[in-house]
C-alpha cells in the first residue's frame, strides 16, 4: 500500500494504515457518515419534519461492534451478518437478504415532467 494513501485520515481517526475491519470502519464512520452521508440525511429530514436516528452509531453499541470478532460483522460479502443472524427467525428470508439501496433521486420522473 502507498505510504501516503491513508495519512489524510490520520489526523481524525490516529490510523495510517489500516490493517482490520475494524481500522476500515473507523476511517469511514469518520469520512463517510459523519462528514456526508449523515449531513444529508440530517438536512433532508428536517426539510421535510421528519426525525431520523441512526441507533447502530450510538457510542455504547459501536464500541461493543468494535470488540466482536470481525467474521461476526461480515462473512465474505455478506455484511451486518450477525444482525440478520440476530433476527433470521423473525422476518422473511428475502427482506433479510435483501440487496442495499441507497436514496435515489427521480430522475426520470423529472424528465418526464416540466422539469425536464
Amino acid at each position: 500500500m502507498n505510504d501516503d494513501l491513508f495519512d489524510v485520515y490520520k489526523k481524525d481517526t490516529g490510523i495510517t494504515h489500516p490493517k482490520t475491519l475494524t481500522d476500515f470502519r473507523l476511517i469511514d464512520k469518520v469520512t463517510s457518515l459523519e462528514g456526508d452521508m449523515l449531513v444529508k440525511v440530517d438536512r433532508t429530514s428536517m426539510l421535510n419534519s421528519l426525525e431520523c436516528r441512526a441507533p447502530f452509531l450510538n457510542k455504547k453499541v459501536w464500541n461493543y461492534t468494535n470488540t466482536l470478532p470481525e467474521d461476526f460483522l461480515m462473512k465474505g460479502w455478506n455484511k451486518k451478518y450477525i444482525l440478520k443472524e440476530a433476527f433470521r427467525d423473525q422476518f422473511p428470508k428475502d427482506f433479510l437478504d435483501k440487496s442495499k439501496s441507497g436514496f435515489g433521486a427521480p430522475v426520470g420522473d423529472w424528465l418526464k415532467s416540466s422539469l425536464g
